[in-house]
């Protein structure tokens, strides 16, 4: 994040200011969120200036004299007087409404499980592997593809886990095998995952879905859901096209 630059407002205490770490600490960002929420509300129904609103109003600790340095925060910021763009793009992004998020449309364990007994052979079998194998831990491409059998440790309980760091975030994180398909996937690659880029993945994991839904009706099921603010645009341009139901509501395979 580039330095703030200021202009001092008095009396101002920015002690609570964002620093380089603001944004790896999502409690922080909460509480800022909720003082701006909290100034705002201040202003709306008192008519008066929020930077210094009495602690009792904003449910800020009267133990906390510095609390009130995000009022000051959120003040200059409305008035232009500090250049954090990042923090004010990030306080300003649209809150997702539940009636309007995409359906959560995932695959159940009698699925997977289905997924799992399919005879295959040859890259569907490989890639059908690698997708089980990313449904099981819950990671990215860019992870699972990087385990190898040095990833992999037993905790002072004695539960066997994966270990690596996420390439995205830098995360450390931890991963229990405690699932018996995971166990003998990774045991049949000797703990170390195949290469196999993710759109041949995505190729050839819709063909064998499509087989196993012969056997599997569910899989054949659409799902009603909403369009993204991209698939919106697309549509209106005319240059994607979308399956919509008796209703006018999008749907989608799932």
């Amino acid at each position: 994040m580039p330095p703030l630059r200021l202009i001092a407002v008095p009396p101002c205490s920015f002690s609570l200011l964002p620093d380089k770490d603001f944004f790896d600490r999502p409690a922080t960002c909460r509480f800022f969120a909720k003082a701006k929420r909290q100034a705002d509300e201040f202003q709306q129904s008192t008519g008066r200036d929020s930077d210094n609103p009495p602690s009792c109003v904003v449910g800020l600790s009267q133990t906390r004299p510095a609390g009130t340095g995000q009022f000051h925060f959120f003040s200059a910021l409305k008035q232009r007087l500090h250049t954090n763009g990042i923090v004010r793009k990030w306080l300003t992004a649209p809150i997702a409404i539940d009636e309007e998020k995409k359906a959560l449309i995932y695959l159940t364990k009698d699925e997977l499980k289905s997924i799992y007994d399919l005879p295959l052979s040859g890259m569907k079998e490989k890639a059908r592997d690698l997708f089980l194998i990313a449904c099981y831990t819950a990671l990215r491409y860019s992870d699972f593809s990087k385990i190898k059998k040095g990833c992999i440790g037993v905790t002072v309980k004695g539960t066997k886990v994966i270990r690596l760091t996420q390439q995205k975030t830098l995360g450390q994180v931890v991963i229990p095998i405690i699932n018996e398909e995971l166990e003998v996937l990774l045991k049949k690659y000797d703990y170390n995952v195949p290469s196999l880029s993710e759109q041949k993945i995505n190729d050839c994991i819709k063909l064998v879905c499509e087989h196993v839904s012969r056997t599997v009706p569910s899989l054949c099921k659409r799902e009603r859901t909403r369009l993204t603010k991209t698939e919106r645009e697309l549509l209106d341009e005319g240059k994607r096209k979308f399956e919509f139901d008796a209703e006018g509501y999008p749907v989608k395979p799932r």
